[in-house]
């Protein structure tokens, strides 16, 4: 089984003022824990992409962070590659494709963003 780290420590939650995309603005919260939960549940989809990529290089790995605005209803509106350092930029797009599908509980106070890391490696 190949590994999937998902640092929590790493988990950035934006509050406050701000723009997710136009017209809506990030001023929610969620709890941390909700957050890892719903990952958590989609994980199966990450080690899809992660796998697909070890296809095409069995040694590939590295550290990608997604970039996600949960929106009022809790589904996400916005998924983008904040950063990658893995040289198969498939993987990181099938991750962000993924993580565009995901639905999380509704945030208090309006969209919330979020920085999620995952480091990928061969196990």
């Amino acid at each position: 089984m190949k590994r999937i780290t998902m640092s929590l420590l790493g988990l950035l939650i934006v509050t406050g003022a701000g723009q997710a995309r136009a017209g809506e603005a990030v001023e929610g919260t969620l709890a941390k824990s909700a957050i890892r939960e719903v990952v958590r549940a989609h994980i199966n989809e990450i080690r899809v992409c992660y796998n697909e990529g070890l296809q095409r290089d069995p040694q590939a790995q590295g550290r990608i962070v997604l970039d996600f605005t949960i929106g009022t209803e809790g589904a996400v509106t916005r998924s983008e590659v904040a950063s990658s350092d893995m040289a198969d930029a498939a993987v990181s797009e099938c991750m962000r494709v993924a993580a565009g599908t995901w639905v999380f509980p509704k945030p208090e106070g309006g969209a919330l963003k979020v920085q999620y890391p995952f480091v990928l490696e061969p196990g």
